[in-house]
């Protein structure tokens, strides 16, 4: 099922269209007991990232479809 939102043209070369693990910049309210709430995820091109389904690394571009000319 193609993406629509967050992970939209995103697709791993295994056919997955996720989820993905990716490392994220965010802002997260911490004790010293955890980290409690997470906010506002933002994250590039070339942020790592990981196919849950085959373990597939790279960066986020990498995970992107080509377009169709």
């Amino acid at each position: 099922m193609a993406n629509d939102n967050c992970l939209k043209g995103m697709e791993c070369s295994c056919g997955s269209t996720g989820p993905f693990r990716i490392v994220t910049l965010c802002y997260a309210i911490v004790h010293d007991t955890g980290i409690g709430d997470t906010s506002d995820h933002e994250w590039g091109d070339a942020s790592g990232c990981t196919c849950i389904d085959c373990g597939k690394s790279g960066v986020v571009k990498n995970f992107k479809k080509k377009k169709k000319k």
